[in-house]
């Protein structure tokens, strides 16, 4: 029976983890220390995590006598959404100041591709002649929740209400539309949405845009320069200061140099800190299994801002969601890394090859876009999986171009194996030559019937795996972001274990998590997250009354 995501739970977490939700109240935070209650809170399973609010008392003696900086809003992170507020913010009239504690600009979207998938009608006309509008974005993106994370590991769906994920749509076009006149942002319109699983869910097309020229931080950093934004680097938020009557007036920060600093804001904080997918302990806290695992993501992304608002007593949100995974050349993170997602989801021909594990047997449907496909690779042996592709399939997908693929290792660090026969490429690959060359006579036998009996591969366009030289590329499964995350209302403000309003904060980015997944959808990246909620924080934040 499906349950409703409002509704306590004790069903399982998509990794097998059991949620703890029916023996763990608010009173165990209650007396406890900052850095024990932000350890609790995020041990919790369940669809929502609290902190028992920080007395008036302590949030006033909190207080500094004076103040480092002082602004009217004060942002917490340098990625995305932390630059959109400011910016948003500073358009507003209102002063702004980013804390970032690397010392360059940080976060997801600096490493991300720079795809926007959204709902751009303009553009969407223009590029196809074809309407679009937010309704029927969300009738198409509702037909997404089969690949939602949890319902695929788990078969719960989602019963509430998708005001987070229509809100994040409504705002697209502005959004998207500001970033490209105002920002500088060079949009290229692509149609191929290759991490998206098959079969595709949209019936308008094209909803995704790329800015492979420009990027996005490149365009903001200057344009947040210009209008006066300051920029704090090496500064890392740990604590956020409140007064009496439990509003949010500031931060304090620790700098390089071990000193530590304050900062005002006259009218709101927005934390916009990153996921907590570096901070292990946080995430084998909430899934024991991933002790041993890998993580990829941005170097900051160390679940500060989650502490942080756990200690004043707010809320986080959906923590049992599950992780965002991506295929990677095993003991490489090259740019060569955003090659192997495109052939676990829609290429041409699609996905032109198979997974092999270690112990040479294929073990799941290569369609089901990159994420599911690193996740599954995740639970073989060695959490390692071979590639397995043949001279046509290699050709199409370009991943070798430019390579030299004549040893074990190219000169992209990628572990990759090149023979004439399978039975070398089994040797090169450590597996049994007979079991390598069952599985494909098998899945070739799939290709030339058109239906994949095993696993169900989408076989629309597939080819045999047949023409030598053949190859076979290690690949390792690796999480790079938490669906989980900060919670919110629609309008970006932090809410309170009673599910209310933090006065003078807000949140965007994938701090939150990915409302996507929250809500029951497919997750079909972050940056449209960090970019509209970002800039509808920041613009809210400047609306504040200064409380002094």
């Amino acid at each position: 029976m499906a349950q409703s995501r409002n509704s306590a739970s004790n069903a399982p977490s998509p990794h097998g983890s059991v949620s703890q939700a029916a023996d763990l109240t608010r009173r165990r935070f209650l007396g406890a220390g900052a850095a024990t209650l932000g350890a609790a809170g995020l041990a919790v399973g369940s669809r929502m995590a609290s902190a028992a609010p920080s007395s008036a008392g302590a949030g006033a003696a909190s207080l500094p006598a004076t103040w480092d900086y002082e602004a009217d809003v004060v942002c917490v992170g340098a990625g995305g959404a932390g630059y959109m507020a400011a910016i948003a913010a500073a358009e507003k009239g209102s002063t702004a100041i980013i804390f970032e504690k690397q010392p360059t600009e940080e976060g997801d979207t600096v490493l991300c591709a720079c795809e926007m998938c959204g709902a751009w009608p303009e553009r969407t006309l223009a590029d196809s002649g074809q309407q679009d509008s937010v309704d029927s974005y969300m009738r198409d993106w509702e037909n997404s929740s089969v690949w939602n994370t949890r319902y695929y590991r788990t078969g719960e769906q989602y019963s509430g209400e998708r005001v987070l994920t229509r809100r994040e749509i409504e705002l697209c076009p502005d959004t998207f539309q500001w970033l490209q006149d105002t920002a500088g942002v060079v949009w290229t319109t692509f149609e191929d949405s290759s991490w998206d699983p098959q079969p595709k869910w949209e019936t308008v097309s094209p909803r995704n845009w790329r800015a492979t020229d420009t990027r996005i931080i490149p365009q903001l950093v200057p344009l947040a320069t210009s209008m006066g934004v300051q920029i704090v680097y090496e500064a890392r938020v740990s604590r956020l200061v409140t007064n009496a009557d439990g509003r949010v007036v500031g931060i304090e920060a620790t700098m390089a140099d071990g000193s530590r600093v304050t900062a005002k804001a006259r009218k709101a904080v927005v934390m916009a800190s990153g996921s907590f997918m570096r901070e292990a302990w946080m995430v084998t806290t909430q899934y024991p299994e991933m002790l041993t695992q890998n993580y990829g993501c941005s170097a900051g992304a160390c679940g500060d801002g989650h502490k942080m608002v756990l200690d004043i007593g707010g809320q986080l949100r959906d923590l049992d969601a599950g992780l965002r995974w991506a295929p990677v050349e095993d003991g490489s993170y090259s740019q060569k890394m955003m090659g192997s997602w495109f052939y676990c989801g829609i290429t041409k021909p699609q996905v032109p090859g198979i997974f092999i594990n270690l112990e040479g047997k294929r073990y799941a449907a290569e369609s089901i876009g990159y994420s599911f496909s690193a996740y599954e690779m995740s639970l073989q042996p060695g959490r390692k999986a071979w590639w397995v592709v043949d001279a046509t399939g290699a050709q199409n997908t370009h991943l070798f171009d430019d390579n030299e693929v004549s040893t074990v290792n190219d000169s992209n660090g990628m572990t990759v194996v090149k023979a004439d026969t399978l039975e070398e490429l089994a040797a090169g690959m450590n597996v049994d030559a007979e079991t390598l060359a069952a599985e494909v006579e098998r899945y070739n036998g799939f290709v030339d019937e058109g239906t994949d009996e095993d696993f169900g591969k989408v076989m629309d366009g597939t080819i045999r795996i047949e023409t030598a030289p053949f190859y076979a590329l290690l690949e390792t499964g690796v999480p790079y972001n938490t669906y989980g995350g900060i919670a919110t209302d629609v309008d970006s403000h932090v809410l309170d274990a009673q599910g209310d309003p933090i006065p003078g904060l807000y949140a965007a980015g994938s701090c939150c998590g990915s409302y996507a997944e929250q809500e029951g959808l497919y997750y079909t990246g972050g940056v449209v997250q960090a970019m509209t909620f970002g800039r509808q924080a920041g613009q809210n934040a400047a609306d504040e009354q200064a409380w002094g």
